[in-house]
């Protein structure tokens, strides 16, 4: 304990002194003791105060913010299961299973063709030791041999591939296909581009999109059409209860966002937002989107 102190106008640079002296003797944390918490209606009695950027509640702790962490072509800001694309890559079943087809006739597309003999032997006798009729149309196997040809049953599968008798556990189509696609770069036909779950499509890290100002974050920003981010910048009682050293600091940042946002704006490029894809874009307009942002 470092101090008992009531709270009151007269004892502030005593408490100043108290909490400078508490946070270096526990290294930047603190605890603070109201004994009258209910008479003073707060919530609890203990109040955990840290230097450090941790949250004791959830166990979590934050790298000091900077301004590439805002930045998804910075390892610092980009999510790091997308590597800030915002998409993720996945396996198209559609793409990979012709459903139309028996698996003698190559419905699974990834294991059937040149060079394939081993999965094609593989899966063969798969089948044949399953009672998975190769000459039946996939679609209208039996919805457990379906799940069996494509995430496997647990069980070893005996099979001749040249000359060599082998003996194997059949993992799966799925998992066959994702170990192909690890080394073979010609198997993009089978993907599928898909939102990527952990970032929402937003490109960032969770801890980037956990800073928000006004209730917004950075993803809240760019998902608005300009013209109302715009128009969120130029009203004067957006940022209006910040103090006057607030305002001082914010001052040229957010000058140059609201000259930024006019100049898109004044082109036409209202309707557009900052996080569309530019691949649905036109040359014309990319370039002068393009420009403004370099």
């Amino acid at each position: 304990m470092v101090d008992r102190v009531v709270v009151k106008e007269e004892s502030r640079d005593r408490i100043g002194q108290d909490v400078e002296k508490a946070l270096k003797e526990s290294y930047g944390e603190l605890e603070i003791e109201v004994l009258n918490f209910e008479e003073v209606d707060f919530e609890r009695q203990h109040m955990h105060y840290s230097e450090h950027l941790a949250c004791f509640d959830c166990k979590l702790s934050f790298e000091p913010l900077e301004p590439v962490s805002f930045s998804f072509n910075s390892p610092k800001g980009a999510c790091p299961a997308c590597d800030g694309l915002g998409i993720r890559y996945a396996i198209d079943l559609k793409k990979v299973i012709d459903s139309a087809l028996c698996i003698e006739k190559g419905a699974v597309r990834v294991m059937y063709g040149f060079n394939k003999s081993y999965y094609t032997k593989f899966l063969n006798a798969f089948c044949e030791q399953n009672d998975i009729n190769v000459k039946t149309p996939y679609g209208e196997l039996e919805s457990h041999q379906q799940k069996a040809i494509l995430y496997g049953n647990g069980g070893s599968v005996d099979f001749t591939w040249k000359r060599h008798n082998l003996k194997r556990e059949w993992p799966g189509v799925v998992k066959f296909a994702h170990d192909m696609f690890k080394d073979e770069k010609d198997l993009s036909e089978y993907m599928t581009e898909k939102v990527c779950d952990k970032c929402d499509g937003h490109r960032l890290r969770p801890r980037s999109l956990a800073v928000k100002i006004e209730g917004k974050n950075i993803a809240d920003i760019i998902s608005m059409p300009i013209e109302k981010s715009y128009a969120y910048f130029a009203d004067e009682n957006t940022f209006s209860h910040l103090s006057d050293q607030q305002k001082m600091i914010a001052q040229s940042i957010l000058k140059e966002l609201y000259e930024r946002l006019y100049f898109l704006f004044d082109v036409g490029l209202g309707y557009i937002t900052l996080n569309r894809d530019a691949r649905s874009i036109s040359e014309e307009k990319h370039s002068v989107y393009a420009s403004l942002l370099r």
